[in-house]
């Protein structure tokens, strides 16, 4: 029995450029169902154990967004999760499982994930990747809005935005292909620029503003 309930929901979606997810599946056919579903949104990393996924982690310093199983044959997805979570944050993530126990249900919450007990309706996942794409641009607009306002360079708009995602000084520097003491130095100018004391106090409206707040 497949995890996936096609359902009848139209396209999914618009193409919203290049993003990358990550779909952590063993079953082929719901890998397949979820990679159709994606295709509109971005590329698609499928990786079929916990193995898998925790190299493709490594492999990128951002994910528009996680799509994982619980019932992976070598981990947990919970616990792939809890360990995307020290690199990714703040990043959407969807968990997908047969197990409806409240113990897995409010271990996603408290990792702070979705949840959706399979076979899952295709469009709930549909829906789910609108909402995060949604939030990301809106974060976008937020921080250029900032960058202009401030007049950061290129760089230090790249690093603002990537603190406001979750990323920590040494994923960004690694993303930017720069030594961290590099990017120390473009965050001491983006503070002097913006007044702040520190990263996070130059992100924290940024969140705030996200949040509506």
């Amino acid at each position: 029995m497949s995890g996936m309930d096609p359902g009848d929901c139209g396209g999914f979606g618009m193409d919203h450029g290049h993003r990358s997810f990550l779909v952590v599946e063993d079953d082929d056919v719901v890998a397949r169902n979820l990679t159709q579903i994606l295709r509109t949104f971005g590329t698609t990393i499928v990786a079929a154990t916990g193995a898998a996924a925790l190299r493709a982690l490594a492999t990128r310093a951002r994910w528009s967004a996680l799509l994982i199983d619980v019932g992976l044959p070598d981990a947990s997805g919970l616990d792939i999760l809890e360990g995307a979570r020290l690199l990714h944050p703040r990043t959407p993530a969807l968990v997908l499982t047969r197990d409806a126990e409240a113990s897995c249900i409010n271990r996603a919450y408290d990792l702070g994930a979705h949840y959706l007990v399979k076979p899952v309706s295709a469009c709930r996942v549909a829906a789910f990747l609108e909402q995060a794409v949604a939030a990301q641009d809106h974060t976008t607009a937020v921080a250029l809005a900032y960058a202009t306002r401030y007049e950061l360079s290129d760089a230090e708009h790249d690093i603002l935005l990537r603190a406001v995602r979750g990323e920590g000084r040494d994923a960004i520097a690694a993303a930017r292909g720069s030594s961290p003491n590099t990017v120390k130095k473009q965050v001491v100018t983006l503070l002097q620029k913006t007044g702040d004391d520190s990263l996070q106090g130059a992100v924290a409206p940024l969140l705030r503003e996200v949040a509506g707040v």
